[in-house]
């Protein structure tokens, strides 16, 4: 297991409790904002760790997590996304 493998794997974790501690905490759209950004960032380190052909199984394990957040952010959220670019819209 290598630092992209396990990197990738705390930053979807990292974002996908972002994302939905947004309801509990109390709604921020930058919060929101942040979170997609932190899934995004362990999406692309989970396919550095493929290009890499790193050891282990914790690549497999990633990619099937980072498909599972995507499925469960556009399942319950599925219009979180337009609401946060027309938000950025409006802002500039």
């Amino acid at each position: 297991m290598k630092k992209s493998s396990t990197w990738s794997l705390v930053f979807l974790i990292l974002g996908l409790l972002i994302i939905f501690n947004g309801d509990f905490i109390g709604y921020s759209e930058w919060k929101v904002l942040g979170g997609f950004f932190i899934i995004l960032l362990g999406v692309m380190l989970c396919f550095t760790a493929f290009f890499l052909n790193e050891n282990g199984n914790t690549k497999f394990i990633t990619l099937a997590f980072s498909i599972l957040v995507i499925f469960i952010i556009t399942w319950y959220r599925p219009f979180e996304i337009i609401r946060l670019i027309s938000w950025l819209k409006n802002i500039s």
